[in-house]
């Protein structure tokens, strides 16, 4: 009897084992979508600055200043994800600078994907990482915005 058992014991720990791993499989897979894309949240301008609410401050901190200076640019898009507290984002930010029409706030949390913990900046051909030692792009991207406002 306490062979039966043991064999019946093992054949349920197989099973269930199996039954683990096919319903991880089908998770990990259904996790797996794509990378979210600037078309699928409307955005249609020339330069796209992605700024996360938090990660790297500096980097962060260097990204609103820039964004500020480009407020109402036509050709200029400013996205905050990965909000946490929208109304720290308005306070830090400035509550008027957040209604500026070319400022997009992605409370879906849609680009959260897109970007690490620093901000990212998209041109027609290019992503361009805007962490420490990306900040020598700021300078040629004035230029370009200088020409388009």
């Amino acid at each position: 009897m306490k062979i039966k058992w043991s064999l019946t014991n093992m054949i349920i720990q197989s099973f269930s084992f199996y039954v683990l791993v096919v319903v991880l499989t089908g998770l990990s897979m259904s996790s797996c979508d794509k990378r979210p894309d600037l078309k699928d949240v409307k955005i249609n301008s020339r330069y796209t600055l992605i700024i996360p609410q938090y990660g790297c401050p500096g980097c962060i901190s260097q990204g609103k200043r820039f964004a500020k200076e480009h407020l109402n640019s036509s050709c200029f898009t400013i996205v905050f994800t990965k909000i946490q507290d929208l109304k720290k984002l308005k306070i830090d930010f400035g509550y008027k600078e957040v209604e500026a029409p070319n400022v997009f706030l992605d409370t879906e949390n849609t680009l959260e994907g897109y970007v690490e913990g620093y901000p990212v900046m998209i041109t027609e051909n290019e992503k361009i990482a805007l962490d420490n030692s990306g900040f020598h792009h700021y300078r040629d991207l004035e230029k370009d915005l200088a020409e388009c406002k």
